[in-house]
C-alpha cells in the first residue's frame, strides 16, 4: 500500500502547480473524495433494459421457430405436360453482369442407367 501512495504523490499533477493555492488544491481533493463516495444515478441498476432484452429475444426466438416450420402442403394445380412449370422440369436462370444469360434445365425424370 505504501508503494501506491508514494506513486500517487509522485505523479500528482497538482503537486507543483503554481497557479493553485494549497487551500484550493485541498478543496479540489476533498470534493473528489466526496464525489467518489456518493453513488451516482447512472451507476444504479436499471431493471428495464434486461427485461426489454429478454422480451426481444423471446420474440425473435418465437419468430424463428414459426419460420422454420414446414409450410402447409398446398395441392399443386394441374399443369399441362408440355408446360414450362410442369412437375419434373425446372429451369434456373442467371444473368451475368456482362449480359450473358445462363439457363439450366433440371429434369427430375432423367435416368442415367442406375
Amino acid at each position: 500500500m505504501n508503494e501506491i501512495r508514494e506513486w500517487l504523490r509522485a505523479n500528482d499533477p497538482l503537486r507543483d502547480d503554481p497557479c493553485l493555492s494549497e487551500e484550493h488544491v485541498h478543496n479540489i481533493r476533498q470534493r473528489l473524495f466526496q464525489e467518489a463516495q456518493q453513488p451516482t444515478a447512472s451507476a444504479s441498476w436499471d431493471w428495464r433494459r434486461p427485461v426489454i432484452a429478454v422480451f426481444a429475444l423471446a420474440v425473435l426466438g418465437a419468430f424463428g421457430v414459426v419460420s422454420m416450420r414446414e409450410p402447409a402442403s398446398v395441392p399443386e394445380p394441374g399443369l399441362p405436360q408440355g408446360s414450362e412449370f410442369a412437375p419434373g422440369k425446372r429451369q434456373l436462370h442467371f444473368l451475368a453482369p456482362g449480359g450473358t444469360r445462363i439457363i439450366w434445365t433440371v429434369n427430375d425424370n432423367l435416368n442415367l442407367g442406375r
